[in-house]
């Protein structure tokens, strides 16, 4: 599986303990990039646009939102498929 790069903001206590939770069960196909001046430019972003909703990205494209969220839930050691929440 290509591997899937979250942006997320550690200066969120509620975002950092998702992705916390999300580390400690997620396999190595998931790289978490925290905000930060060289993650922005690397992904195109402001730290406004950032910070306002979770970013993916892979294979170079991105993923905003629910759609960052759902490639991520695909990734964890869950029984449910969530591929039909996908906005595309």
């Amino acid at each position: 599986m290509p591997q899937l790069e979250i942006l997320y903001n550690s200066e969120c206590p509620i975002c950092d303990r998702e992705i916390e939770h999300y580390k400690k069960i997620s396999s190595n196909d998931i790289s978490y990039v925290p905000i930060t001046i060289d993650s922005l430019s690397s992904w195109g972003l402001n730290e406004k646009q950032a910070a306002k909703k979770l970013h993916a990205r892979l294979n170079g494209q991105q993923l905003v939102g629910v759609d960052a969220f759902v490639e991520i839930w695909t990734r964890l050691p869950y029984s449910v498929s969530y591929t039909h929440l996908r906005a595309h």
